[in-house]
């Protein structure tokens, strides 16, 4: 655990890939302070951080923590939109933590069809969508990503999950429990993993309320006997 991190921003941490060739470059996008890039470049000697941030202040905040703490070498900071103008190399590992969900589908919808096939197959991505939850899982699944792995957290009394997708190619479609509580989290529930209960006891009262105005959401909760 990085003593430095936060609980939401460890869980993603331990969410990178333990292949070393998987992380020789992070892109960091939505880097604010930079404490996540230097992580990575406290923990992997051969790591290279790219960090990206719309906002001006962020990035320059960002620049400074990594060149204070003796990184400038190791670390590009770019004041951008997403990965706009970032172009992505084997083994790159793209982290999203903390965006919107629809922020997070927007900057894949643009990167993906500038990527060569053979790139985005070797490309990892470790995303923490703050909302919108379905629609991240879905557009993942339909654009043929494969979701390796999901894992939740509480940070300060709220509940944060994330995902780790690489692509396939094979696109396919989620049922609507899958995309809603995710379907590795759904394995782990129904192997009895606590952190995965207390999480979902969570979900179960947002889409309580959130079923009143989603008809699908409404139907999947009256399936299994949720409201």
């Amino acid at each position: 655990m990085i003593d430095f991190l936060s609980s939401r921003l460890n869980m993603v941490f331990d969410m990178l890939p333990k292949e070393a060739s998987s992380r020789k470059r992070v892109i960091d996008v939505g880097s604010d302070h930079g404490l996540f890039s230097l992580a990575c470049l406290q923990t992997f000697d051969d790591v290279f951080c790219v960090c990206t941030d719309i906002h001006e202040l962020p990035a320059k905040r960002t620049q400074q923590c990594l060149e204070e703490n003796g990184y400038g070498l190791r670390v590009e900071v770019h004041n951008v939109d997403g990965l706009e103008g970032i172009t992505l190399i084997p083994g790159d590992t793209i982290v999203m933590s903390g965006l919107g969900g629809n922020n997070i589908i927007h900057i894949l919808h643009e990167v993906i069809p500038r990527t060569p096939i053979e790139v985005l197959k070797s490309v990892t991505f470790v995303l923490q969508p703050q909302k919108t939850f379905d629609g991240v899982r879905r557009f993942l699944t339909r654009n043929g990503f494969d979701i390796e792995d999901e894992v939740t957290c509480v940070d300060s009394k709220l509940h944060y999950f994330c995902i780790r997708s690489v692509f396939s190619g094979n696109a396919h479609e989620l049922s609507s429990k899958d995309a809603f509580y995710g379907p590795i989290l759904c394995k782990k529930f129904s192997q009895g993993d606590k952190d995965v209960r207390v999480y979902f006891d969570y979900l179960n009262k947002k889409y309580s309320y959130k079923s009143r105005s989603n008809n699908e959401l409404r139907s999947l909760m009256e399936k299994e006997g949720l409201l």
